[in-house]
């Protein structure tokens, strides 16, 4: 464990590296290029995910190890470097099967490019990219067969993600769809396939259940499309706001906890985003001293991720992705801020710096995750902390800690429940009951009404038990709230 977290921290500064490489390609400045990977290093998210056994920093490694080896190979129409492009590719893309739209734009984007002379060049090189990217993807097929007996070069989960997404009820981010899953990730695939095989009435595969859930996501798009399309601009908005999106954990959970992150979270992904863009304009549309090929490349990648998003939905490592291009970009812009400023050619130096303050200020003024969510969702990290600490045996470290949640958010459900189901374990339910009322206030739930109506009969107030095991009867009518109910009336005669 220790070997992978020193890996990881390893590939995590082995990044900005990369940025610098590739932001010297783009704007030949090393200070510029040096403020680009110099500000993805301080950039909060990427601080906290090197620390944390995620996939993120590993998938930020290849994809930049992959572009950077792109840029160097089509100088030279190098097989060698572009086929470790592909394979870089090939192997991010087992952790993150999206990126494979990334390959199919360079392929086509280098045979365009080529002259007739250099036609015979790049389609050798582009053969080695295919070529390298297969490589990865054939071992993993080849496992896949041998374990389920079915050919598969990716994770199957693009249907079930594509209905998580854009169903009826989607709201942009990913949410668990209580109905269906167990709450196990492990078994998530599993749990989609066995509800669509009871949705059809005959055991599918995975094949045929990816083929429902994809035939059911079109019809739930179809029924309301102007909904699917609010959830998609909302899906844009997300990318670019300054909300950072978790991982599992609240990002916030671990700024609360660490004054580095406390620190550089001044830097928000608003600016990059503003940064970035106003270069792609100046790039593109203006006489910007940047290599254009090298800001194709790296804005095709960055497009990868939005496709990505529009399509599935909104995740912490989708929009951890986009930084890498996002700061490449944007030392294009400070590079020509500085030449405008040093030519004393203040019209466009100004309409520079206004146009990236006025998309900052956009995006903060219609930002759809306000600061409000921040402590709930602070205070839910917490409380699962505290889940830990208990099966740990540490239960009154994890009594404080939902009692810190509850501090922080009073609304957090989870952290009533946790610490109400702690207290009646230890026999405190004199203790429990006014924790109990306070949650009832603020965050009532059937959960609460179960454990009051259990307290008040451990505390013999059968009529306090009746009044709160009727309502959490009517919420979930199971058989032990039943039992709890007839044992409640039977001992209040």
């Amino acid at each position: 464990m220790e070997l992978n977290a020193l890996l990881q921290m390893m590939l995590a500064s082995a990044v900005p590296v990369f940025i610098f490489l590739i932001a010297n390609e783009l704007v030949a400045n090393r200070m510029f290029a040096f403020v680009a990977g110099l500000a993805y290093a301080a950039y909060g998210p990427a601080v906290c995910y090197s620390a944390m056994p995620i996939t993120a920093t590993w998938i930020d490694f290849l994809n930049t190890a992959a572009l950077w080896a792109i840029i160097r190979a089509s100088k030279t129409w190098s097989p060698q470097l572009f086929g470790i492009a592909g394979a870089a590719v090939g192997a991010s893309s087992l952790f993150r099967p999206n990126v494979l739209l990334f390959p199919v734009c360079i392929i086509a984007l280098m045979v365009l490019r080529s002259t007739r002379e250099q036609r015979s060049s790049a389609l050798m090189s582009m053969g080695a990219m295919a070529a390298g990217l297969a490589l990865p993807l054939a071992i993993f097929a080849a496992r896949n067969y041998v374990v389920t007996h079915q050919f598969s070069f990716t994770a199957n989960t693009g249907s079930m993600n594509f209905f998580i997404g854009n169903n009826r009820w989607a709201t942009g981010q990913y949410v668990r769809m209580d109905d269906i899953e167990s709450g196990n990730p492990f078994t998530q695939l599993e749990d989609y396939r066995v509800f669509a095989s009871r949705e059809v009435g005959r055991p599918l595969d995975l094949k045929e259940s990816n083929r429902f859930w994809r035939d059911k996501t079109f019809r739930d798009i179809a029924l309301n499309p102007v909904r699917w399309l609010q959830v998609e601009v909302k899906k844009l908005l997300l990318l670019a706001s300054r909300y950072e999106l978790g991982s599992n954990v609240s990002y916030y959970y671990f700024v609360e906890r660490s004054w580095t992150l406390s620190f550089v979270s001044v830097i928000s992904f608003p600016i990059f985003a503003a940064l970035s863009l106003v270069g792609i304009v100046l790039i593109f549309f203006s006489a910007a001293r940047a290599d254009r090929f090298t800001a194709e490349v790296v804005a095709l990648y960055g497009a990868t991720y939005i496709i990505s998003s529009l399509i599935f939905f909104v995740l912490a490592e989708y929009r951890f992705a986009l930084v890498c291009p996002v700061a490449i970009l944007s030392s294009c812009t400070l590079l020509e801020a500085k030449r405008f400023f040093v030519q004393q050619d203040w019209r466009n130096f100004f309409l520079t710096a206004g146009a990236v303050g006025v998309i900052v200020f956009a995006i903060r003024a219609i930002d759809v995750r306000r600061g409000n969510n921040i402590p709930m969702e602070v205070a839910t990290s917490i409380a699962a902390e505290g889940n830990a600490l208990i099966k740990e045996g540490r239960v009154d470290e994890a009594k404080d800690a939902y009692r810190h949640a509850i501090g922080i958010a009073p609304s957090a459900g989870a952290a009533y429940i946790n610490l109400v189901k702690v207290l009646i374990a230890q026999r405190k339910c004199t203790e429990a009951v006014p924790i109990l009322e306070e949650a009832l206030k603020s965050a009532p739930s059937y959960h609460l009404f179960e454990q009051m109506g259990e307290c008040k009969i451990k505390t013999r107030d059968y009529a306090g038990a009746i009044q709160h095991l009727e309502i959490a009867y009517k919420l979930r009518p199971t058989e032990l709230n039943r039992r709890r109910l007839d044992y409640a009336i039977q001992k209040a005669r």
